[in-house]
């Protein structure tokens, strides 16, 4: 059975392409924001009280036990009290929260040409590949990845360029 850190292990291969470190934290629930709302109701928490934005990754092993589910998230964390906080509702205790710095370094530095703090979530399959998965104009769309840079991340997300 797939766990916690076998999630972690698992996206360990994400700093092939972003160096950086990734760390499993547990934070303390405190919902009250808005369901799929993470980045608002943690940039609610940032401009109310002072605490900082923090993203990584949501990892949930699926039903079937073989597969494993990566999905962008933004959360806060208190520095005074040395404590992260998530306050978005509908986030069980079967995912496990993987900080990810280099997301929200990223967001911050591409805020102007990006139309999404979130970018594509990301499957590890049963076949050990990598798939990014996003919502589209069709609905669901899914497509196998052997790179998982921030700039693929966010490639469904990032404005087109306009040459004058």
């Amino acid at each position: 059975m797939l766990s916690g850190l076998s999630c972690f292990v698992s996206l360990r291969l994400r700093s092939l392409f972003n160096p950086g470190p990734l760390e499993l934290i547990e934070p303390t629930e405190a919902p009250f924001g808005r369901e799929n709302f993470c980045y608002e109701n943690a940039f609610t928490l940032n401009e109310k009280f002072g605490l900082l934005m923090c993203s990584g990754w949501l990892c949930q092993v699926l039903s079937d036990q073989t597969q494993i589910q990566f999905t962008q998230h933004w959360w806060n964390y208190d520095p005074a009290k040395q404590v992260y906080f998530d306050c978005s509702p509908g986030v069980g205790n079967q995912q496990k929260h993987i900080l990810d710095p280099n997301l929200s370094a990223y967001v911050l530095a591409h805020m102007d040409t990006l139309t999404s703090h979130v970018g594509s979530s990301v499957l590890l399959a049963r076949d050990n590949n990598f798939y990014l998965i996003d919502y589209g104009p069709s609905g669901i769309e899914i497509g196998a990845r052997t790179n998982l840079s921030n700039e693929d991340l966010f490639s469904c997300h990032s404005k087109p360029h306009t040459d004058l």
